[in-house]
């Protein structure tokens, strides 16, 4: 089997000095339990799906979001592999299903008693329970005959208790997981910890492969300039400080100081783009000053739950400031524009009979006076989205409140029950139009490809961040710092 030697004396995993690892084989993906180190754009879906598609096995593939899913069968789907060999889910949702089916089993009486009090302890609960039927003879019997094997995508953000979980399963059925501990960005969840890869108590070994992201997009040199930062990074995962000199040796690297970002806009050849900071004010400041880019924003948004909730609260002027104040952070030049009008609220009153600009937005919030309703609050929106003086940045955030609001007088429900309506079905705008020019905190671009980024490199101290960011692009880096090197602290 063949040994490539790493440019460091330990991959960066904490908990050991682990010097050479083995090239992930075929055989490999026979053992109990392995794990393979999969940097980002070096093919790893690409792997998972040839290895489902082999004859004479039933694969069973884990990862932990929706869109991850989604990409996983996308990739499977193009090779032809029949649906019955496979199945694909996030580690919750499958977990869910067998919990939710054998309940009883689990000791727990009710679905509500498993939800119990706290939310934030309801899927810890869902591992344990699953954990716990793992454990009954009939439960394994029907996995092994279900299934040859078991495949867990992204790896780096599994917890503590799901790692548990995956060794236990393990016990049943062969697993392989892929993963990167370069890119495990979730660390500042605190009930439950990110597996240490140093304890993984299975064999490492490296998935290989060559940048096809960016040698399929025809720059292979940027793909190799991101893997030589990567391996500059790693000591930091064992606690080593790291002094890293921002090069523009590659001729698809570019950088620019925080002052020259302002005055940016793509190029016609850029093609997509996203902008990536670890900052929310940030993020969203970009989009309102470069025309084209819309914020991402995180699937569980507060922002569109609170709005909901002070529009089943709130009356009359008070509603309509409300009203106001949450456009204004999603339209451009909308808290200037809208200043009179927001003047005459605060004083109590509807009497807009002097403002002529944008009229037709404040005859819809003349009505919240003697109707303070969710149809009279949607109206307003749609007026200001109808405004042409006004530009949308925050698309996302605005199209979950309107689908919200419809919802709510759909089901004659609340503002804050159609929000939690439209979350329960999973559908997003971004499902319907995905946009080409995003904005977006580090966090929130996991598994996303744009052929530029551009990288706020000084909001981003931990060196995860710093990596997945600049991953995320095909064919040209644009890195915004005031500072030629950076200095990183260890992990």
């Amino acid at each position: 089997m063949a040994i490539r030697p790493l440019p460091i004396t330990s991959p960066g995993f904490r908990g050991g000095q682990l010097g050479r690892i083995e090239l992930l084989s075929d055989a490999d993906m026979c053992l109990q339990r392995v794990a393979a180190v999969a940097p980002a754009g070096f093919g790893k879906t690409e792997r998972i799906a040839g290895a489902v598609a082999s004859p004479n096995a039933r694969t069973l593939i884990l990862t932990h979001t929706n869109a991850g899913v989604r990409a996983l069968r996308q990739r499977i789907y193009s090779k032809e592999v029949p649906a019955f060999s496979y199945r694909v889910a996030t580690i919750a949702g499958w977990c869910e299903s067998w919990v939710s089916t054998y309940r009883a089993t689990t000791g727990y009486s009710s679905f509500a008693e498993l939800k119990g009090a706290s939310p934030s302890a309801y899927y810890p609960r869902v591992y344990a329970a699953m954990k716990k039927l793992l454990g009954c003879e009939w439960v394994a019997d029907s996995l092994k005959s279900s299934y040859s094997r078991v495949l867990v995508d992204e790896y780096q953000d599994c917890t503590m208790t799901q790692n548990e979980l995956i060794l236990s399963l393990s016990e049943t059925i062969p697993i392989t997981v892929f993963g990167d501990p370069m890119q495990g960005i979730f660390y500042w969840t605190k009930d439950d910890q990110l597996v240490n890869w140093g304890c993984l108590n299975m064999p490492i070994r490296d998935m290989g492969g060559k940048p096809w992201r960016w040698i399929n997009s025809g720059h292979e040199s940027l793909g190799r300039y991101v893997q030589e930062v990567r391996e500059m990074l790693l000591p930091t995962l064992d606690g080593r400080d790291v002094s890293l000199t921002l090069k523009t040796d590659c001729s698809d690297v570019q950088i620019i100081s925080k002052d020259e970002l302002r005055k940016w806009q793509p190029e016609r050849n850029d093609g997509s783009a996203v902008f990536l900071s670890t900052i929310k004010g940030v993020q969203n400041g970009f989009s309102n000053r470069h025309h084209g880019f819309q914020s991402n924003e995180a699937v569980d948004n507060p922002e569109a739950k609170e709005f909901c909730e002070r529009v089943d609260s709130e009356v009359g002027t008070d509603l309509a400031l409300v009203v106001l104040g949450f456009l204004g952070r999603c339209y451009t030049r909308m808290n200037q524009q809208m200043s009179s009008y927001v003047r005459h609220l605060k004083n109590g009153d509807f009497d807009f009979r002097r403002i002529s600009k944008h009229s037709d937005v404040g005859r819809t919030l003349t009505v919240l006076e003697s109707h303070s309703t969710i149809e009279a609050v949607w109206n307003i929106i749609s007026a200001v989205n109808e405004c042409k003086d006004f530009r949308l940045y925050r698309g996302v955030l605005v199209w979950e409140v309107t689908k919200a609001l419809e919802l709510a007088m759909e089901n004659q429900t609340t503002a804050l029950e159609g929000l939690e309506l439209c979350r329960s079905r999973g559908v997003s705008f971004r499902d319907y139009c995905p946009f080409p020019r995003l904005s977006s905190r580090t966090v929130l671009s996991k598994g996303l490809e744009y052929d530029t980024s551009i990288v706020d490199v000084s909001s981003m101290p931990d060196p995860r961040d710093l990596y997945v960011a600049i991953s995320r692009c095909k064919k040209k880096l644009v890195l915004v710092s005031d500072c030629q090197t950076l200095q990183l602290r260890g992990i």
